[in-house]
């Protein structure tokens, strides 16, 4: 057994410890990726690599890619040598956008002030430039101040209400469609430092079945707005969704710490545990994050009543302007605060709740919206700001 790991490592053939470098701007996907001088170029090729024990995939700072499909990090680390996604070099954090750069964009002019511009994609959540926003309309006759925009599902094209074309008006401007940035399902033993990831009319960051995960210091930012579902009868203006980071309730979901981390701008909620499927979480922690102008800082809810969830942990962390964002205008269900639960059918769990800043909101700093799950918060000393 010696030999034969001598001889696999003499050929280039042992398992982890390998770096794998991404360049955005100076990158190739013919290189091996192994140096920052061979490095790849897309996050469909790093995509391609799966990651093992003590593996790293290393993003170049100050680059920016956008994705056209969600990136399905393939990672399985141990608990000794964890897989690591980071940057190198210096600059900006890697931003990690499914956004459409508008401003490359062909706008044409119609009739009432409505630009139009085809996008190519099913659904857009949002419209971004600088810091202000476009508001989302679900029926193109409510398309009627500067800054309101429509999303034409079959022609897959936007209608944008402004006095002037969009490309001369805006230094910068994000169309942010409805795809996932990162999927961390089925993930063993991995650490994401330092990443951003913005600019999406769907989730940040989000999976289940995850065994040992921790995020440090990312960025989540200007993230959801998309149709979860269309206009119908029971729901006239839609659902729409989007979430900083969300561990769905299925699978195995254990060792899971989201840890200095900023979010901002969100349609729904920073963080989240929810779902309806079958499993256990267990050894959630939340901790030392600011959340900022999102709707919600964190939410939870699981309706199967088969689902086990042990202990969460939120402390230490600052919770400021809850509701002061961008969707709350444009949601039809107004829910600003810091906590929310929704219906809650599992067997009671444990969310401890201490040594955070409950800052500025437009509602309540705890909110319970649905059936259960009151009686799993245990509040211990927070810093409390009241409505």
């Amino acid at each position: 057994m010696v030999v034969f790991v001598l001889i696999a490592s003499a050929l280039g053939l042992a398992t982890g410890l390998h770096d794998f470098h991404v360049d955005a701007v100076r990158g190739d996907d013919a290189n091996d990726g192994l140096t920052a001088d061979t490095a790849w170029r897309t996050m469909s090729r790093a995509q391609g690599q799966e990651l093992s024990d003590g593996d790293r995939l290393l993003l170049r700072a100050g680059c920016v890619w956008r994705l056209e499909k969600p990136f399905l990090l393939r990672a399985r680390g141990s608990r000794e040598l964890p897989v690591v996604v980071t940057r190198y070099g210096e600059g900006a954090a890697p931003e990690l956008r499914t956004s459409l750069d508008g401003l490359d964009m062909d706008w044409r002019e119609g009739t009432n002030g409505l630009w139009s511009t085809s996008c190519g994609w099913p659904d857009v959540g949002n419209i971004v430039w600088g810091e202000r926003c476009g508001f989302k309309k679900p029926f193109l006759p409510e398309v009627r101040n500067d800054g309101d925009f429509f999303h034409d599902k079959p022609g897959k094209r936007i209608l944008l209400k402004w006095p002037e074309n969009p490309r001369a008006a805006f230094g910068q401007m994000e169309i942010c469609r409805r795809v996932d940035v990162m999927r961390v399902t089925g993930c063993r033993h991995v650490v994401v430092d330092g990443i951003a990831f913005i600019y999406t009319g769907a989730h940040g960051m989000c999976g289940f079945d995850i065994d040992g995960l921790a995020v440090r210091n990312c960025t989540f930012g200007w993230i959801g707005g998309s149709f979860l579902r269309e206009p119908c009868d029971w729901k006239p203006r839609g659902v729409r969704y989007g979430n900083g980071i969300e561990v769905w309730a299925s699978g195995l979901c254990r060792d899971i710490l989201v840890e200095c981390c900023r979010f901002h701008d969100i349609y729904d909620t920073a963080m989240t545990n929810q779902g309806s499927g079958e499993g256990e979480l267990d050894g959630m922690r939340i901790v030392s994050n600011r959340t900022e102008r999102c709707e919600q800082s964190y939410e939870y809810w699981f309706t199967n009543p088969g689902y086990k969830v042990g202990t969460i942990e939120i402390r230490g962390n600052e919770f400021e302007g809850a509701g002061f964002g961008w969707s709350h205008e444009q949601r039809p269900n107004k829910n600003a605060t810091h906590i929310l639960s929704g219906s809650v059918k599992s067997p009671k769990g444990r969310i401890i709740v201490e040594g955070n800043r409950f800052g500025a909101t437009k509602q309540r700093n705890v909110w319970h919206m649905g059936d259960g799950g009151a009686d799993w918060l245990e509040m211990g000393e927070n810093e409390m700001q009241h409505p």
